[in-house]
């Protein structure tokens, strides 16, 4: 599949160190993805008809996403190809839909304003489904994810669980449910007496997950999905350990919409439907060891 993306936010490789810079909004450029995909439209797919007309018209559905979370979604050490699951969930999605999902890559903290000013139809990325978030958006939720610390090698500072963040310093991405999970934490820790927990915000999660690989912070509070890959592969495995904790409940990932597209979220929700059915769903996420997370159905605005 071939996109058009604005680089607004840039991305870490998958695999490599995570040492980088970003760099200002650049011409569009083009970039691939892996496997095959719908290129063009086609009328004749599936739930072509349950596509709003502007869509239609449009003969695309823009989606915005930072690219930045590998195995989930990002960009290959080319910069250029798209990988992951959420690439190949849009692969199959386009196939029932008939037209492409055509990714922007925003940083994080511009997500909502893009979604609400119509730049995009659709935020397509790690994006929590919570009851806040319903205020402004609709989700269809279809994967579950938790909640896991990115540490240096060795979890020199014994980062577990909520209990044991005060009195130390960690890094997340500005405007995520997770950081504002660290604020209720810092909160407590002041209620008790207790030290200090000092959040660090970033705009790009490679930019938070950075300071934990140059000490400067005792963890990265990530998500399950993609903390567990980049432990797993950051310098062949020598830079980081992730540390899962259990006591943070499961939560939804969904794609948003507008609250105005419903048209649009329900044929996304036909889409997921169709592929859970066909069993392109589970296939995706056994590809990418993930089956644990999977939801039952779509559902429409299931977090809580």
């Amino acid at each position: 599949m071939k996109f058009k993306f604005v680089q607004v936010a840039c991305a870490a490789a998958a695999g490599a160190l995570l040492l980088s810079s970003c760099a200002g909004a650049t011409e569009a450029e083009e970039v691939t993805g892996e496997g095959s995909a719908v290129n063009a439209v086609n009328k004749e797919a599936p739930l072509y008809s349950e596509l709003p007309a502007n869509v239609r018209d449009a003969g695309k559905i823009i989606v915005g996403s930072q690219l930045s979370s590998p195995p989930v979604i990002y960009l290959d050490t080319d910069a250029k190809t798209i990988k992951g699951l959420n690439y190949d969930m849009a692969t199959a999605l386009s196939k029932e839909l008939g037209v492409p999902l055509e990714f922007q890559q925003i940083s994080f903290a511009s997500l909502t304003p893009s979604l609400q000013s119509g730049k995009i139809d659709a935020i397509f990325d790690m994006f929590s489904d919570t009851a806040e978030r319903q205020e402004t958006f609709d989700f269809v939720d279809y994967i579950h994810n938790g909640l896991t610390y990115l540490v240096p090698k060795g979890n020199p500072e014994g980062v577990s669980t909520s209990g044991d963040l005060c009195g130390k310093t960690l890094s997340g991405v500005r405007g995520t449910s997770l950081v504002a999970f660290l604020e209720e934490q810092a909160a407590k820790c002041q209620v008790e007496g207790k030290s200090e927990l000092v959040i660090q915000q970033f705009g790009s999660a490679s930019d938070a997950r950075l300071q934990v690989q140059t000490g400067k912070s005792a963890a990265f509070l990530g998500q399950t999905l993609t903390m567990g890959y980049l432990a797993d592969t950051a310098g062949e495995g020598k830079i980081f350990d992730a540390v899962t904790d259990d006591s943070y409940p499961l939560e939804l990932i969904g794609m948003a919409f507008s609250k105005k597209d419903n048209d649009l979220r329900d044929a996304l929700k036909s889409a997921f439907d169709n592929i859970m059915t066909n069993g392109t769903y589970g296939e995706i996420l056994a590809k990418y060891d993930r089956a644990d997370l999977a939801v039952e159905q779509p559902a429409v605005n299931g977090g809580k």
